[in-house]
């Protein structure tokens, strides 16, 4: 469900702010905080950027609040495709990218 080509926010930024619909992210790796990753999701016309807590030792990843944790990405991206976020819309779509061209995947 990541974008392999973007590492950094502002390529993020660009690789779903091109005529992406509403709900569309990505998942890279943080630059800031090695080991977690951050969640870019395109909305109202904007990229906004959520970490995800990863514990290594248990290999557990918390996003947005300690209440919810999940034991792999796919499972925490899979359930915020079927529930709202607490400030924001459901993602919807993944995108990555191949040759600089920018693909959808539902």
């Amino acid at each position: 469900l990541s974008c392999i080509s973007c590492r950094t926010g502002s390529t993020a930024k660009y690789c779903i702010e091109m005529g992406a619909p509403d709900g569309s992210f990505l998942v890279r790796e943080s630059e800031t905080f090695v080991g977690d990753y951050v969640l870019s999701i395109w909305c109202d016309e904007k990229v906004q950027h959520f970490r995800i807590h990863w514990r290594q030792d248990t290999n557990i990843h918390r996003f947005l609040t300690d209440n919810l944790v999940f034991d792999s990405l796919y499972n925490l991206i899979t359930h915020y495709r079927e529930t709202l976020m607490r400030y924001i819309l459901k993602i919807h779509w993944a995108v990555l990218t191949t040759l600089g061209n920018t693909v959808q995947v539902n």
